[in-house]
Order: C-alpha cells, then sequence, then structure tokens
C-alpha cells in the first residue's frame, strides 16, 4: 500500500528525472558549442587584459559562459528545476 508521501516522492524524483534530461539536451546543444566557439576569443583576449582594462569586463564575462558547463553538471546531478544561469 502506497502512502501519500511515497507518492510525493515518487513524483519529485520523476520531475527531477526530466529536469536532468533537459539540462542534458542543453549542454550539448547550447551551452558545449557556445564554449567552443568562445574559447578561442577569450584566450586571445585574455593578453590584452593588462593594458585595456575595457577587455577586462568583457573576459569575465566570457568566462562565466566558459565555465557554465559546470554549474550545468551540478544542476543535472542535483534535478534542479531552476534554469542553471551562467550570470550567478
Amino acid at each position: 500500500m502506497e502512502t501519500e508521501q511515497d507518492g510525493n516522492a515518487a513524483r519529485n524524483n520523476e520531475n527531477r528525472m526530466v529536469y536532468s534530461v533537459i539540462w542534458i539536451v542543453l549542454l550539448f546543444l547550447v551551452v558545449w558549442p557556445l564554449g567552443w566557439f568562445l574559447s578561442p576569443i577569450w584566450i586571445v583576449l585574455l593578453a590584452g587584459e593588462a593594458f585595456l582594462p575595457p577587455v577586462r569586463e568583457l573576459n569575465r564575462f566570457i568566462e562565466k559562459l566558459l565555465t557554465w558547463p559546470r554549474t550545468m553538471g551540478y544542476a543535472i546531478q542535483e534535478g534542479r528545476s531552476e534554469f542553471p544561469t551562467p550570470l550567478d
């Protein structure tokens, strides 16, 4: 006999699995391709950080996007329902 609490736990696990699958798809279709595109640009701009101060802020922004896969990995593992934004 299944209790209401068991039913809620099962639904919660199903929801977490669905969100994990969504984040995996997003990781493969958006996050990794974005990282592959931005990483060479970021590497080139790193050299200009010392003598072009505006480049520093741009590099920080790009670095947040490049580390987004880590955030996505935690969201996938935990099955988070909130969007794993790179800008936190």
